[in-house]
């Protein structure tokens, strides 16, 4: 609960708002690939790829009761969980929830890709497939290496883009 609070109150704080009209979430990283991955054996997913999966905020709050059913040696046993990722995965989901609820969406999609291979793809000139104005970009990195694009059309929590500020 105390995270939570603390979630919300740092996504208030930093103006994450509401997603415009036509406007998606987009996670990327590990913690949104680990998530996504889990929700996906737990539900029987038929397609091995995540890119384009789609996880709702139900999903979250029912993955959240999953994690925490269970001790973090049971948690690493999960089908679709990085053994590494059981102790922290907890906390990944409840910071995705909070992005979540701050921007008033119901669901993400997963981007197979992460924000380093963006950068270089920007840095070679191969366009992103969707529009920064048609989605707001984020990565669970949390407190360490937080950024918020100013890009009026995308903001980047977590993880490092090209073009936000340090």
């Amino acid at each position: 609960q105390k995270l939570r609070l603390y979630v919300r109150r740092v996504l208030a704080k930093e103006r994450i708002g509401k997603l415009a009209e036509g406007q998606r979430l987009i996670g990327t990283g590990g913690t949104v690939r680990n998530l996504a991955k889990v929700a996906a054996k737990h539900w029987s997913y038929p397609i091995l790829r995540l890119h384009g999966y789609e996880l709702t905020q139900a999903r979250l709050r029912e993955l959240r009761g999953l994690f925490l059913a269970r001790d973090s040696a049971s948690r690493a046993s999960l089908p679709g969980l990085n053994a590494s990722r059981a102790d922290s995965i907890v906390a990944g989901g409840i910071i995705t929830e909070g992005i979540l609820e701050a921007c008033k969406a119901t669901q993400f999609l997963v981007a197979g890709y992460g924000m380093r291979e963006g950068a270089v793809f920007a840095a070679f000139g191969v366009g992103w497939l969707v529009a920064a104005k048609s989605a707001l970009l984020f990565s669970v990195s949390w407190p360490s290496g937080r950024r918020i694009a100013l890009d009026p059309g995308a903001a980047v929590v977590g993880g490092a883009a090209a073009g936000c500020p340090s």
